[in-house]
């Protein structure tokens, strides 16, 4: 569930409060909330502030477009999240040994702190092994339409 920011932090202490109960009742399908750090300086306040608010309520949440333009990288929100969602970004320079490094670093640490990564933007059979190359656990993207595919890391 992508849940914008501003739209949270405009909403009353009740509207959230109601979102928050909604969001963590026990259910079959676990809902895990989108959240991204970007824009201005208020945006990713805002973003911070409901990140803060989603884990007081043990909601799960994915920190989405990590490494797009704008994007800020924050170590609390990184730690927080049970998911993290990279931007297509990586799939701009391929074999950019510095971005491949990024991304497989970023990729460990995700995986230390106990969280799934997904690379966004997954559209061509390339990107798909790029992203079984970078250990990347799903992808998102046109090439497997609507859903998620489990990527086994290769041996090396």
């Amino acid at each position: 569930l992508n849940v914008d920011a501003a739209g949270w932090a405009a909403a009353s202490p009740r509207t959230r409060q109601a979102l928050l109960d909604h969001l963590s009742a026990p259910r079959a399908v676990e809902v895990v909330v989108e959240v991204v750090e970007a824009g201005d300086g208020r945006a990713v306040a805002q973003a911070r502030a409901m990140i803060r608010e989603l884990r007081e309520a043990s909601v799960s949440i994915a920190l989405d477009d990590v490494g797009a333009a704008g994007a800020v990288f924050s170590i609390q929100a990184f730690r927080d999240a049970e998911v993290v969602k990279f931007d297509r970004s990586f799939l701009d320079r391929p074999r950019d040994p510095r971005d491949r490094a990024i991304a497989r670093g970023l990729v460990a640490v995700a995986r230390a702190l106990g969280a799934r990564t997904v690379l966004e933007g997954v559209e061509r059979p390339e990107h798909f092994r790029l992203a079984q190359e970078l250990g990347f656990d799903l992808v998102q993207g046109f090439l497997h339409a609507d859903r998620n595919v489990v990527v086994e890391p290769e041996a090396g």
